[in-house]
């Protein structure tokens, strides 16, 4: 069973639109430059405003590589998975999302790797050759304030695996619940799936959990779920649902041919290179510091609350990407129209804004708050800079070093698109 010790051990990744995550170290200086249309700003004039941030465009690393592509192509997957809450409109506690780029060499990858796949599963999916995943988990209750899975909760986990073709994900799921199921032989059952025969699943009798691992064209939909008690009829009703709800993405999914992987580029959308950052030398498209979704994909990263808050002003103003970094967020929305009303929608979907005055220099496409509902050890003050069809948030503790932020934020927003 895939991703059942992480998802019940995990904290929840949260990324909310105008949240950032970490906090930034000053980047080196740079001059302003760019020609503003009738009635922008002169970003040439801001060099004494912006303090040590850089107003050029960010350097976003785009090597072409098969590591980077897979990771690229997971994100793009992560736009084709059924939130928990798709699957039962109970399950509407979210509390993992992560970009599965398993076959990265690197330490980081391989931590990951370990967290999301059961030691019998790894070699499996190493000789059927992965090339991507995504795993979402949801359940009826939050997770317990140590991150574990409540008592008496229902909850699933579901991880969509690409491989190379039909053969090697039918092949991959057939050994990967036979795997599992070995793991104690003589104590678990195979099961059906109602509606889908093809399904590879089994359970432990008086125990309330079940795996099922089916094949989906190049797919692979590992499906755990737990519920309050051990009963057999819910437990594959709860799986049903969830092919039910997923196979149809998967069938409307344009998945990147295998041969062009590789030559995906990092930022198709250009919103990396838009938002300000502090990173010397520029960032990686990693999908975990560094990630961009469309409005599907970037809902699975927030709360409840902020889904239903957010998701339809996103819908509503046709954005095409949301980054983030852990300097902040950018997104493109439809038109300049519809940035402009996302952008003050965004900021009074919530009565935890108090607005201030915005720096003089920008003042006409910049909206500025405290957040009162701010985390103990989150940032304090927040600004959502737009520019044409790109919004941007930046934060601080400071209201100083906000409107330094703010106003390089502009200039980088305008810069990339002047240059």
């Amino acid at each position: 069973m895939i991703a059942s010790k992480f998802a019940q051990h995990s904290r929840r990744k949260r990324a909310v639109f105008g949240i950032v995550l970490a906090a930034a170290t000053l980047s080196a200086c740079g001059t302003v430059s760019g020609t503003p249309a009738a009635g922008e700003p002169d970003v040439s004039t801001f060099d004494n405003e912006i303090g040590d941030y850089s107003p050029e465009p960010t350097e976003v690393a785009d090597p072409r590589t098969q590591t980077q592509g897979i990771a690229l192509e997971s994100m793009r997957l992560g736009d084709a998975v059924a939130a928990p809450s798709d699957i039962d409109p109970t399950l509407d506690d979210n509390w993992l999302s992560r970009v599965g780029t398993v076959l990265t060499p690197d330490e980081a990858a391989g931590d990951l790797y370990n967290n999301l796949f059961a030691g019998v599963a790894r070699p499996v999916i190493e000789r059927h050759g992965l090339l991507g995943g995504f795993v979402v988990s949801g359940s009826d209750v939050p997770l317990t304030p140590e991150g574990d899975r409540a008592a008496n909760s229902s909850t699933i986990t579901m991880t969509v695996l690409r491989f190379p073709d039909d053969a090697a994900a039918e092949a991959a799921a057939r050994e990967i619940d036979q795997a599992d199921f070995d793991e104690a032989r003589d104590l678990n059952q195979k099961v059906q799936i109602p509606g889908y025969p093809e399904a590879n699943s089994h359970w432990r009798p008086n125990i309330a959990s079940l795996a099922a691992t089916t094949a989906h064209g190049p797919f692979v939909v590992d499906v755990f779920v737990f519920r309050p008690a051990p009963d057999l009829n819910a437990l594959t009703g709860m799986v049903r649902k969830a092919y039910d709800a997923q196979f149809p993405l998967l069938d409307e999914f344009k998945a990147t041919p295998e041969d062009e992987i590789a030559d995906l580029p990092a930022d198709p959308y250009g919103v990396f290179e838009r938002g300000l950052s502090t990173s010397p030398g520029g960032i990686t498209v990693d999908g975990h510091e560094n990630w961009a979704y469309g409005p599907k994909g970037f809902a699975h990263f927030l709360s409840k609350d902020d889904r239903e808050r957010l998701l339809p002003l996103l819908t509503e103003a046709g954005v095409v990407q949301v980054s983030a970094t852990k300097d902040g967020s950018v997104i493109e929305a439809r038109d300049d129209a519809a940035t402009t009303k996302l952008q003050t929608d965004v900021v009074n979907s919530t009565d935890t804004r108090k607005q201030f005055d915005s720096p003089a220099e920008i003042k006409d496409s910049t909206i500025c708050f405290e957040d009162t509902a701010a985390e103990p050890d989150g940032p304090q003050f927040g600004c959502y800079v737009r520019y044409r069809t790109y919004l941007a948030s930046v934060t601080s503790d400071d209201k100083k070093d906000l409107s330094e932020k703010a106003i390089a934020q502009y200039a980088v927003l305008a810069n990339s698109t002047l240059r």
